[in-house]
């Protein structure tokens, strides 16, 4: 009787000790997830101020917009390239495309178009960009969200 009540009792301190060990672990496991959240969100953050910095410069963007205030054919604005810093051309298709600004902020792309349509380029649009390629608004806004996090 006294050897069965000593394994009841080994057995009891075994999964007494494998609950104490799993309850151990899922506190640590959420330790981790609350550092890995934190990190996540100061890349993010960083991200954004690295894009602050690359739109100050004029260097490609990651993921961000563009406002095209141009396409044409029989014009090109080449023989100018060294003097226009912030003008970006782009020869797509047989078009000569011409981008100012760039923005890792979908609002303030939206800013900078009402002003260059009162400047009275009607024809500018947004453009979105993702990976320094050219794609749909709707895409680089998904892009941004998820690159830059929620303060995009």
């Amino acid at each position: 009787m006294r050897k069965i009540f000593i394994i009841g009792g080994l057995i009891a301190l075994v999964c007494l000790g494998s609950a104490c060990n799993q309850n151990a672990l899922k506190r640590q496991n959420a330790i981790l997830l609350q550092r890995l959240d934190s990190l996540e969100t100061e890349v993010q953050h960083l991200r954004s101020i690295h894009a602050s910095y690359a739109e100050e410069s004029g260097e490609e963007l990651d993921v961000g917009f563009e406002v095209q205030i141009g396409a044409f054919r029989e014009f090109d604005l080449g023989q100018y390239a060294d003097e226009l810093v912030r003008l970006r051309g782009t020869n797509e298709y047989g078009l000569n495309k011409y981008v100012l600004g760039r923005f890792h902020r979908f609002e303030d792309a939206e800013r900078f178009l009402n002003d260059v349509r009162k400047m009275g380029v009607k024809d500018a649009f947004i453009a979105g960009v993702v990976n320094g390629q050219r794609t749909t608004v709707a895409e680089a806004k998904a892009a941004a969200k998820n690159y830059y996090g929620s303060e995009f």
